[in-house]
Order: structure tokens, then sequence, then C-alpha cells
């Protein structure tokens, strides 16, 4: 009898470790930001589906997938790609850029960021200062014409920071972005947007002044939205871990104890 509840005690210590130290790997993966990096990389035809849908009406730079790089379940879920950008411009060339797709819970996505992955050198170059920040009338409506049919924020511009003269013009303003959720804060961004010889503007890029605390990954949309059905993370998972060293730690007591019976 004596030895069966040893071996007992012995399996439940044993089971109970297995089980903290799992719930601790679990609280450090998604403590990280939330971002699950894609076993899989390959743009399969329901990926390009999405990617396609949410570039869907806009103009001005054509974007093509190149790989699939993370998810994140929010309030609705998050989509990480890679991808070639390449300017409607006279001997453009592509670039590679982070896209990020919000998608809802009705189905329906949007791009919430566009980042840069390498800049050209001489690119810094050819931007002029602006003389006058102030957002004129005219720069707002180009402004406001870029982010037409553009859902899942609000942008409003703050500043006019830089132009740059290619085949049309580059524009580069400060803008305040305000995500379409309960409670959002404003977050400042720089935003890029080019305006062809025929009037037509679209967003090229938006990168991140501040770190945006209501979205992750940088900068995610839909962050302070409740979650369903998340694994506990931050304090929560330290006080499930807690909970499960103190059993542990009294499983070890009941064992000692047993072994010093055994011994009287």
């Amino acid at each position: 009898m004596k030895k069966t509840s040893k071996s007992m005690l012995v399996l439940m210590i044993m089971l109970i470790s297995l089980f903290a130290f799992s719930s601790v790997a679990l609280a450090d993966e998604n403590t990280s930001g939330g971002w699950v990096e894609a076993e899989d990389k390959t743009i399969t035809d329901e990926r390009q589906a999405l990617f396609e849908k949410a570039f869907s009406g806009m103009t001005g730079a054509t974007y093509e997938a190149v790989s699939y790089e993370a998810s994140q379940i929010v309030a609705g879920k998050n989509h990480k790609f890679t991808a070639y950008r390449t300017l409607v411009v006279p001997d453009a060339e592509a670039e590679l850029v982070e896209v990020i797709i919000y998608e809802d819970l009705e189905g329906n996505v949007t791009v919430s960021s566009i980042n840069e992955m390498k800049k050209e050198d001489d690119i810094s170059g050819a931007w002029v200062d602006a003389e006058d920040p102030t957002v004129t009338d005219e720069l707002k409506a180009i402004f406001d014409l870029a982010f037409t049919g553009m859902t899942g924020a609000t942008y409003e511009p703050v500043s006019f920071d830089a132009y740059q003269i290619v085949a049309g013009k580059n524009y580069l303003f400060s803008a305040y972005r305000t995500y379409v959720t309960p409670g959002a804060e404003k977050h400042l961004v720089k935003v890029y947007i080019y305006a062809d010889l025929e009037g037509n503007a679209t967003v090229t890029d938006i990168v991140d002044v501040e770190p945006a605390t209501d979205d992750p990954a940088e900068e995610d949309p839909k962050n302070d939205q409740p979650k369903e059905d998340t694994p506990p993370t931050g304090d929560s998972a330290n006080l499930v871990i807690l909970a499960i060293l103190a059993l542990a730690g009294a499983a070890v007591v009941a064992l000692i104890a047993i072994r010093r019976r055994e011994r009287l």
C-alpha cells in the first residue's frame, strides 16, 4: 500500500512539473507580441485571394505577394506578408515591403500598414523638405484621395514634411492614425503618398513614429478588443504557473511525510 501511494505521488509530481514547463513555454510565446510565424510560407490560393482583396481598388503601385510570414489572432486576424511593390511610373523598380493585412470577423480585409524593408541610399537625397508644413486644402485633398476606400482606421494629416519629384510627385506627411475600435487612441505615423500625372493618388507606405499600444506588431489594428478562448498571458499566466508550482510543492511535502512515516 505504501509503495503504491509513493508511486502515485511520484507520477503526480512528474505530470504537474511537465504541465508547469508547458505553461511557461506557452506564456513566453503569447507575451512576445502574439504573432505566430508561419510554418509554411507558401502563397496558397487562399492567401493570394486575401492579399488581392485587401489591395482591391488601390492605385499608383502594384503589389506581388512573395511569402506569408506570420499571423496574429485579435478581434479577427492579422496577416503578415512579404511582397514586391512597384510604383506605376516609367522605369520603376520593384522593392521589398512588409504588408500587414487585417481581416475582421465578417471576412472584410484591409491593409493596415506597409513598411519598407530596404530603402535605396539615394532616395533620401531626392526628397526636399517642405518650407511650409501647413496642410493646405490642396494637400488635404491629395491626402484624402489617397485613403479613399481604405477601412479599419482613420488618418488625420498633421503636417506636410517633404516632397519628391518623380514621374508625378511623392508626398510625405505626418499624420495621426486611429483604429476604428472602441477606445482606440491616436498614434503618430509617417504617410508616403504618390500622386501620378493623371491626378490619381495612392498610399505607398505608412511608417510608425510612435509604437501603437492598441495593436501588436508592431502595430495591429484591433489588439485592444476582448479576446476569446486565448491562453492567459502576462500576469495571468504567471499566476497559473505559480499555482501549478504550489501544487507540485505540496505533493513533494506529502511524499516527504510518507517517507518519514515509513522510517518510524
